[in-house]
């Protein structure tokens, strides 16, 4: 009997290949991709960041705020933390600390939110920073994107001098950056390559793309790519050889920042002032 049935398994997939059927995958979902709108009415958002379910955003403006969303919230609302006259562009987080870059300033603020009243402070102000476009920590290192000098840099976070090292300076006007397994990944013109902390001087190809993109994060095995001039999120996967570019979601407002906060996509979108949610 379990012969038979086996038997009849294969002569029914031989014949659905045969005829050009495919057997329909269980994890499909019809809204994959589809947007969540979290808020609107922004002023030209660039960073977000989270901690203890807030969403902090970044807005580039006359005042340069910074805002936070209660996330528990039905209704959400803008709630100011700082304001200034120092551009704050992209947000990362790192437990209680929040890390700014300034990027026309060549400077990396800071801001504690276990503060009642945040004081917004200098991290580090170099030139070598070279207009720091993106930050990602891992433990206790800071690697950092120079989108001037075509640098990938880091920041030891254990050493009181912050002494800024060169990683590499084999990149082409990088953007967005993301740490897998001592590799990183990164978002440079026209491509997504990646190098390997033991040898970062030697690079490789991930994907060429017809547009450059923007921020990047990883996720699982995947690769989450914003581009801009396109309106669309792409993912890869990452374990793979040759990977092949998947649509995620389109139709956006020029994507310029992906973040993930309790496996769900948040995405900046910049031209139309808001930012969502993608379902994956």
């Amino acid at each position: 009997m379990r012969k038979f049935l086996f038997i009849l398994f294969v002569l029914i997939i031989s014949c659905n290949e045969d005829e050009g059927i495919s057997i329909p995958d269980p994890k499909e979902d019809p809204e994959f991709g589809s947007k969540e709108t979290v808020i609107t009415g922004l002023q030209n958002p660039y960073g977000i960041a989270f901690y203890n379910n807030e969403l902090y955003v970044s807005q580039l403006s006359s005042e340069n705020i910074l805002s936070k969303i209660n996330l528990n919230e039905e209704v959400k609302m803008l709630v100011p933390v700082i304001t200034g006259s120092q551009d704050l562009n992209y947000l990362e987080s790192n437990g209680s600390e929040l890390f700014i870059t300034n990027i026309l300033g060549n400077a990396i603020l800071e801001l504690n939110l276990d503060n009642e009243t945040p004081n917004l402070e200098i991290f580090k102000a170099d030139v070598a920073l070279g207009f720091p476009f993106a930050i990602e920590i891992v433990e206790n290192t800071m690697f950092i994107t120079g989108s001037l000098t075509d640098n990938i840099l880091k920041i030891d976070l254990t050493n009181s001098d912050l002494t800024i090292e060169t990683v590499t300076s084999n990149v082409n006007y990088p953007k967005g950056i993301a740490y897998y397994e001592n590799q990183l990944f990164i978002a440079e013109e026209g491509q997504i390559t990646k190098i390997s902390l033991e040898n970062p001087e030697v690079k490789s190809e991930v994907l060429s793309l017809e547009s450059n993109p923007y921020d990047i994060k990883i996720q699982g095995n995947y690769l989450y790519i914003a581009q801009f001039d396109l309106g669309k999120i792409i993912r890869i996967n990452i374990t793979q050889e040759s990977p092949f570019s998947e649509e995620v979601s389109s139709g956006l407002n020029g994507p310029v920042v992906l973040r993930f906060f309790q496996n769900e996509l948040y995405v900046v979108e910049q031209e139309s002032g808001e930012i969502s949610k993608i379902k994956l």
